[in-house]
């Protein structure tokens, strides 16, 4: 807790497993990861070369929109340009 590098390792692992398992029982495994990410990139948005941001941006890109999920395309596409400006 506490260490942005950390904390995007878990959700980069968290986002994987969702991707993996598919279908609505992910959902709340990308939740998790966004959370996760979310924490790394208030403690430090830079870290591991703004990971973080792209990660969520593939979160957004590809979980549903509400009512169902958060994603969100106009946000992942915000999120991958702050990534490449790292």
């Amino acid at each position: 807790p506490g260490v942005a590098e950390v904390l995007i390792w878990e959700g980069i692992v968290l986002s994987s497993e969702a991707g993996a398992k598919g279908g609505l029982g992910a959902l709340g495994l990308a939740k998790e990861a966004r959370q996760r990410l979310d924490e790394a990139l208030k403690l430090n948005d830079k870290a591991l070369a703004g990971s973080a941001y792209t990660s969520l941006a593939t979160l957004y890109a590809k979980v549903p929109g509400w009512p169902i999920g958060f994603g969100d395309k106009e946000r992942a596409e915000e999120y991958f340009r702050k990534s490449l400006a790292i």
